[in-house]
C-alpha cells in the first residue's frame, strides 16, 4: 500500500473521507465551478472556503454554494472578508454558510461548527450531503478583489465515484 492509499485510509477511518484541495484562485463575480463529481454519487462530509487575499467590493458581498443549480446553502452576506476568514456548509440547505472571521493571518478564523452539523431547523442530525454527478459551484456577488482556496471531503458511494477540483 503506497502513501496515497495510506493517507486515504486514514481519512476514511477518521470519518471525513477523502480530501480534495482546490488551490487559491481569484474570486470572481458570478458562478465559479470549484469541484466536479464524476463516476457516481458521493457523500460530501465537509466543504469550506478559506480567504487567502482579502475580499473587497462593499458590504453587500454574498456567497452561495450550489450543486448543478440546486442550492447547498442560503446566500450569506460575507461582507469584506479578511485573510483567514472561513466559510463552511452546515449540511442543511436551509441554513446560511457558517462564517469564522479571519484575523488577517492565513488560517486564523474564529471557530465555527464542524463539518455537516445537520439541520438547524428540525434538530435532525446528519452527516454529510449526498449528491450525484455534476458541478459544485460557488457564486460571489459584488466582489472586486480577493482570493479563496477550497477544501472538500467526501466518501464515495460507488466504486467509480470521484470528486476532482475544477
Amino acid at each position: 500500500m503506497g502513501l496515497p492509499q495510506i493517507v486515504q485510509a486514514a481519512y476514511n477511518q477518521a470519518g471525513l473521507g477523502i480530501r480534495v484541495n482546490r488551490a487559491a484562485a481569484a474570486d470572481a463575480v458570478g458562478p465559479t465551478n470549484i469541484f466536479t463529481v464524476a463516476g457516481g454519487p458521493v457523500l460530501v462530509t465537509s466543504l469550506i472556503g478559506v480567504v487567502t487575499v482579502a475580499r473587497t467590493g462593499g458590504a453587500g458581498v454574498t456567497q452561495v454554494f450550489t450543486h448543478t443549480a440546486v442550492n447547498l446553502c442560503v446566500a450569506t452576506i460575507t461582507g469584506l472578508a479578511t485573510v483567514g476568514t472561513v466559510v463552511a456548509l452546515t449540511g442543511d440547505p436551509a441554513d446560511p454558510l457558517a462564517i469564522g472571521v479571519g484575523t488577517a493571518v492565513a488560517n486564523t478564523f474564529a471557530p465555527v461548527q464542524g463539518s455537516m452539523k445537520g439541520s438547524a431547523t428540525s434538530g435532525i442530525q446528519q452527516f454529510g450531503v449526498l449528491i450525484g454527478l455534476g458541478s459544485i459551484t460557488t457564486t460571489i456577488t459584488v466582489v472586486t478583489a480577493g482570493s479563496t482556496r477550497y477544501i472538500l471531503t467526501y466518501i464515495p458511494m460507488d466504486d467509480a465515484s470521484i470528486v476532482n477540483a475544477a
